[in-house]
């Protein structure tokens, strides 16, 4: 997952000058007039807001469903137009291109073509694993403790959704209450429905009505540039925008929710999925209950799903997709946990 980002282009001496000061300038005009770089269009179409019962989690019946992004040249610059327009044009140049080292690629090529997907019924709960539903996993204990003891304590009020969690802490959590991780096709299948569609409302982008990040300010980017002009790098920051600084109590964005009930399948915290994490995707996979266990061809990385408080929009797309090492603690990911359903 990319948290700060660097652009292997090196900014020296008299020409470094002349570039840094280009670059303020370029800033302050994508600035003017609209408070806020690249404020997206006015957008019309379809979107879905689903009401739910309020049990603890959601059944989703056996069925198929379209898995990834299809490879159509549309798409894509469809997709870097949107990246474009989120991260502004300074940092697009690096974060925004069509190449296995920048981010977008990174997040959306893996999910290429789209396929047809069968899975047998299962469920999955309806809102992130909150701090103390892991809380007592730790006093029974069948979990870490880490979690609740690492790093900024503002995260580890009750109500909020357990972070700073490891995969091996997930699965701990979810074997403790009788489930398991969902696999990454059955997270998917949550997030989109039936229909293929881009957010889990719907296809129209509502950066208003869900938990997301966004690139720094270019002004502090160009900054931090002014004084160290060999490091070009931008940081991943916050948005309060949407309603929520950071961290939101599951289920606080109401337009966040699915197709079928579950919440906060975009944004808020990304999720660990059971699947290890291959670039080339998951195209070599069975179209049957699709999932990614063995660490063949010495794979080490585990799937997170779904974007963060500190991701741009675009990253919290139902097909987004990205890589984590399994030990990593960070305050942007959690999980959820899902079950069979006895046949």
């Amino acid at each position: 997952m990319v948290e700060r980002g660097q652009v292997r282009r090196p900014v020296s001496g008299r020409g470094g000058a002349a570039v840094v000061a280009s670059l303020i300038a370029a800033a302050a005009m994508a600035q003017a007039g609209t408070g806020r770089a690249g404020d997206p269009p006015a957008r019309t179409g379809r979107v879905e807001r689903v009401v739910h019962d309020g049990a603890d989690e959601v059944v989703v019946p056996a069925g198929t469903f379209t898995m990834g992004l299809s490879d159509e040249p549309v798409v894509w610059a469809e997709l870097l137009e949107a990246c474009t327009r989120e991260v502004g044009d300074l940092v697009a140049e690096w974060y925004c291109r069509d190449d296995p080292s920048a981010p977008l690629s990174r997040t959306f090529r893996s999910a290429q073509p789209a396929r047809q997907i069968f899975l047998p019924a299962y469920a999955i709960d309806r809102r992130e694993v909150t701090v103390a539903a892991y809380r007592r996993c730790v006093v029974a204990g069948a979990c870490d403790v880490a979690p609740l003891v690492v790093g900024d304590q503002r995260y580890t009020a009750a109500d909020l959704p357990v972070v700073n969690v490891t995969w091996q802490d997930a699965v701990d959590h979810c074997a403790f209450v009788g489930r398991r991780l969902p696999t990454e096709a059955e997270w998917e299948r949550a997030a989109r429905g039936t229909d293929r569609r881009r957010w889990p409302w719907g296809n129209v982008q509502r950066d208003a009505d869900f938990n997301h990040g966004a690139v720094e300010h270019p002004a502090v980017l160009m900054s931090r540039l002014s004084a160290q002009p060999n490091h070009w790098a931008f940081d991943l920051v916050a948005d309060a925008s949407d309603g929520a600084a950071y961290l939101a109590p599951p289920g606080s964005e109401p337009w966040s929710r699915s197709p079928v009930g579950a919440d906060d399948l975009a944004g808020n915290v990304a999720e660990w999925v059971e699947d290890y994490y291959a670039a080339g995707g998951y195209r070599d996979l069975p179209v049957v209950a699709p999932v990614r266990r063995s660490r063949k061809d010495g794979l080490a990385e585990r799937v997170v799903r779904g974007g963060s408080w500190r991701s741009p929009p675009h990253a919290a797309r139902t097909y987004a997709r990205e890589a984590s090492p399994a030990e990593r603690r960070a305050t942007t990911v959690g999980f959820r946990c899902a079950r069979d359903i006895a046949r």
